[in-house]
């Protein structure tokens, strides 16, 4: 005669351990993935950052640069004239520059111009006014012209020393992916000679983005 099976029964208190258990392995199994999902997330993020990287560096390469290489009076102070400064600047970059416009400010000040005199925002270009382009390794220039008439009294102070002409201003620009640059640029005036004189740079007010 057959012996009739024995049936097992799980208690609450075995079930609750199979529960906590396939919990524990549950949690486990989302930790190492949380784990292997961060890793590959981190990995193509340094990834996206050093090809971001690469591209600002090869647009830094091949974007237009203008520097301010000089200034000097476009023609001799006279008394009841608006002095008129002539800039020349130069594209150190790979590309074109364009729509090439300069904005500057005058300033008549005593003795050598302070740090605030050197900075001190010039007005916004004219977007009606002409604009300019320029090539690689070229060189272009423009005239700024003061908003004021100097006296003979003020001439011949700028001569002996005792005030200087100053002026300041950016040079701004596009490059290919229109981007927009500027380079801003000051310089000072003083003495005899100063007709036949190139302008000093400012100690400060110089500078490109």
């Amino acid at each position: 005669m057959t012996k009739p099976r024995k049936k097992y029964r799980i208690t609450n208190y075995g079930f609750r351990w199979i529960t906590l258990t396939v919990d524990f392995l549950i949690f486990v199994a989302a930790v190492i993935y949380s784990a292997f999902a961060y890793q590959q997330w981190r990995a193509m993020h340094d990834q996206v950052v050093t090809i971001q990287q690469q591209i600002r560096d090869y647009e830094l390469e091949q974007r237009p640069w203008l520097t301010v290489s000089g200034a000097h009076l476009f023609k001799p102070l006279k008394a009841g004239e608006n002095p008129v400064v002539r800039l020349v600047y130069h594209n150190s970059g790979k590309t074109l520059a364009q729509n090439i416009q300069v904005s500057g400010a005058f300033g008549f000040v005593k003795r050598l111009p302070t740090q605030v005199d050197q900075e001190r925002e010039p007005p916004a270009p004219n977007e009606a006014g002409s604009k300019a382009i320029l090539e690689p390794s070229g060189d272009g220039g423009s005239q700024v012209r003061a908003d004021f008439a100097l006296t003979q009294e003020e001439i011949n102070g700028i001569h002996n020393g005792e005030f200087c002409l100053l002026t300041c201003g950016t040079v701004q620009y596009l490059d290919m992916s229109k981007t927009l640059h500027k380079t801003k640029f000051c310089f000072w005036l003083v003495g005899e000679e100063l007709e036949n004189s190139p302008m000093s740079y400012c100690q400060f007010g110089n500078g490109a983005d």
